[in-house]
């Protein structure tokens, strides 16, 4: 397989098919390292300071750019926009001096309260806009050591990923590659969808998404996707960590692959009503693993 049949696959079965025809995985490595790289490039002349601030300080990119980097290339039609940076509390004046010797300018600071957190619960202290040039950054800092944990209050599976010098991670492999996303049940906390987070599925329902509350709403469409609920990965009763088997995460590089104090295990469920009437009802929730 060479690297133009690799831009139509996800990043899940570029992973699959690296480990299945070793004496072919050096293509499949150098296809998602350039790829990565060349994403980064949009933001950062220098990649590889960027890189050792991720190592040093523990941030990941998240939001769409991690989506980009996980669906086929050929699939992405959306513009690139701006890069989500995020990074544990004791890290930001770290990461905001690296951008200002960077060349970037502060824009704008936005304490937790503001409409970009998706209402309360969302575990963010405040997300700091840089701008150089048309070149946007949000440096979105954690309220607590965890970089990885304000991922996981997110509207939707679509970007409960992350990715930083050397490694990949995807929460719901499986569903993100098919476009498929389950809305978090910790955003009707308030009893309804913040207009943030309604914004933010309307945006992706318009990129090919498709949004449900749990399993059950596809499986007319695809009897494959029969579970039973509560033990299925997908299943939004289901109590996951982000070491746990349903998640997918790839090495990127050659580097050593030293997991960071601020991205330890997180554990969640996404809650909500249960798939059938026999399956006790799991509270949404969101916590560090000590």
């Amino acid at each position: 397989m060479d690297p133009l049949s690799l831009a139509s696959i996800s990043l899940f079965d570029i992973a699959r098919f690296r480990d299945t025809y070793t004496a072919r995985s050096s293509i499949a490595s150098r296809y998602i390292e350039a790829r990565r790289d060349t994403l980064l490039t949009h933001f950062v002349d220098d990649i590889d300071s960027l890189k050792s601030l991720m190592d040093d300080t523990g941030a990941v990119i998240s939001g769409s750019l991690a989506l980009r980097l996980f669906l086929p290339e050929d699939a992405v039609q959306w513009p690139i926009n701006d890069m989500d940076l995020y990074v544990p509390n004791s890290s930001c004046a770290d990461v905001v001096t690296h951008f200002i010797r960077q060349g970037y300018q502060l824009s704008n600071q936005s304490p937790s309260s503001a409409p970009y957190a998706y209402g309360d619960m969302t575990q963010i202290e405040t997300v700091i806009t840089m701008i150089n040039s048309g070149k946007k950054v949000d440096i979105i800092i954690s309220k607590s050591s965890s970089s990885i944990l304000p991922i996981f209050f997110f509207h939707s599976t679509i970007v409960m990923n992350y990715f930083n010098s050397n490694t990949f991670f995807a929460a719901y492999p499986e569903l993100t590659k098919r476009k498929r996303g389950l809305i978090n049940g910790i955003r009707f906390a308030s009893g309804s969808l913040s207009d943030r987070s309604l914004s933010c599925l309307l945006k992706y329902t318009a990129r090919g998404f498709k949004f449900a509350r749990d399993l059950n709403s596809w499986e007319t469409e695809d009897a494959a996707d029969s579970h039973q609920c509560g033990e299925h990965f997908d299943c939004p009763q289901r109590l996951r960590t982000s070491v746990d088997r349903g998640c997918f995460t790839v090495k990127i590089g050659s580097s050593e692959d030293q997991r960071h104090e601020a991205t330890r295990p997180v554990a969640w469920c996404l809650g909500g009503s249960p798939c059938n009437i026999d399956t006790v009802e799991l509270p949404s929730l969101v916590f560090a693993v000590t």
